[in-house]
C-alpha cells in the first residue's frame, strides 16, 4: 500500500465548566468550555515510504449543548463548537520537526450524563472534529468523566 495510517491513540486528561439550564419541561441549553492536556498522542501516516507524525500538543475547546431529559436521572445531549489544538508536524525522515502551530477547528458530538446524586453525574460523550486550515488531525474522541452540577434549583 502507498498510503497507511497507522493511528494515534492515546490518553487524554483535562476539565471542562460550563453553564446550562433547563428551556422547557425536558429541554436543556448550555455552554461549556475544555483544557485538555494530551500524553503521547501521536497519529503517524506512511506515504509512499515516507513516515509522517502529527502530535498534540494541547487543546482548548468551546461548545454549545442542547440535549433532552427524558427522565429527571439522565440528559441526552448534541454539542458542537471550535477547539483550538496545537500540534506539531514533522516528517520521519527528514528530520524536519517545525514548532507546535495552533489551529482553529470546528468540531461535533454527541453524549448523555447520569445522575448518581442531585448535584453528581456520571458522562460519556463522543467528539469528531474536522481537519482544516493548519490541522492534519482528523479526530475522534471519545470522554468519560465525573460531573459536578451547581444548582441553584431543583433538577
Amino acid at each position: 500500500a502507498k498510503f497507511v495510517d497507522q493511528g494515534g491513540d492515546g490518553p487524554i486528561f483535562g476539565i471542562r465548566g460550563g453553564w446550562g439550564a433547563m428551556i422547557g419541561e425536558q429541554t436543556y441549553a448550555g455552554v461549556e468550555g475544555e483544557f485538555l492536556v494530551p500524553y503521547n498522542v501521536t497519529s503517524r501516516l506512511m506515504a509512499l515510504g515516507v513516515e509522517y507524525r502529527a502530535r498534540l500538543r494541547n487543546e482548548f475547546g468551546l461548545y454549545g449543548r442542547i440535549g433532552i431529559m427524558p427522565d429527571r436521572a439522565s440528559l441526552l445531549y448534541l454539542r458542537a463548537g471550535l477547539t483550538i489544538p496545537r500540534q506539531n508536524f514533522e516528517v520521519v525522515q527528514g528530520g524536519n520537526a517545525p514548532g507546535a502551530d495552533w489551529s482553529l477547528v470546528p468540531a461535533i458530538g454527541l453524549g448523555a450524563e447520569g445522575f448518581v446524586s442531585r448535584n453528581l453525574a456520571l458522562r460519556l460523550d463522543a467528539t469528531y472534529s474536522v481537519p482544516t486550515g493548519t490541522n492534519k488531525m482528523e479526530s475522534w474522541r471519545v470522554t468519560a468523566g465525573v460531573v459536578w452540577h451547581f444548582s441553584t434549583s431543583g433538577r
